[in-house]
């Protein structure tokens, strides 16, 4: 049988301070920051407790969805008052005052499906590669694991995760 490729190795921690302790032990000993990856079985309150993450750039894109939305909204509502005027006895066809609901819940809607957008995608939901994950971080467990180990690197990583208090050590495979 053919030596599998590993595509992640990973230990399971019972608390947040254990797993926290894994991650800053992982970049001491120099695996860089993107290769570890965390998964919380909740939310972890203290961010002293894990390393510096990207910032989310969703507030940015919302803001982008929403100004969309409300260029498309008034160029929806202006463009079909103009195609199709209605005599008003000397008001103007387009009355902005008028339009300011729809332009609005236009670009409400824009804010919306922009944010549902960005958390599906930086939720990776759906997950169609199956990066990492195991069910017992479905039973209160968090999971620290490298993605993508050298193979001479393994016996070093199971080391580091199991002296930072790893209750296991498991190695995902590449399907053959």
């Amino acid at each position: 049988m053919k030596n599998q490729e590993a595509e992640a190795i990973y230990g399971l921690y019972s608390d947040a301070e254990g797993a926290a302790a894994a991650v800053r032990r992982l970049m001491q000993e120099g695996v860089e920051e993107d290769a570890i990856e965390l998964i919380s079985p909740e939310p972890i309150e203290d961010p002293t407790l894990l390393p510096k993450r990207k910032v989310s750039r969703m507030p940015w894109l919302a803001a982008l969805g929403g100004l969309l939305g409300g260029i498309g909204g008034t160029l929806m509502v202006v463009g079909t008052q103009r195609s199709y005027p209605i005599p008003t006895g000397k008001m103007p066809i387009v009355s902005m005052w008028a339009n300011g609901a729809v332009i609005f819940e236009l670009m409400m809607m824009g804010v919306i499906i922009a944010t549902v957008l960005v958390l599906l995608s930086t939720a990776r939901l759906p997950d169609r590669n199956g990066k990492l994950y195991d069910p017992a971080v479905s039973e209160g467990k968090f999971l620290v694991g490298v993605l993508a180990p050298a193979d001479d690197e393994r016996p070093r990583l199971e080391t580091l995760l199991r002296e930072a208090g790893s209750e296991t050590i498991k190695i995902k495979t590449a399907p053959a």
